[in-house]
């Protein structure tokens, strides 16, 4: 991946943890929306060993 074709994007969303329900921010450097889901996806899983549905996505945006 070249990073000068890179945009930085901010995901919002919930993720589920046990009983919980809890809001994230987090801001990702991806080619595209698509991408950018699948970076959040990729760092959630690693870090805090969560599974793809226990992940919620509600809005990407480009950031300038």
């Amino acid at each position: 991946m070249s990073e000068k074709n890179q945009k930085t994007f901010e995901v919002h969303g919930t993720l589920k943890m046990g009983t919980d329900e809890k809001n994230f921010t987090k801001k990702v450097m991806a080619h595209n929306q698509k991408n950018a889901i699948e970076r959040v996806f990729t760092l959630f899983g690693s870090k805090n060993k969560l599974k793809r549905k226990k992940i919620n996505v509600k809005e990407v945006k480009q950031v300038e």
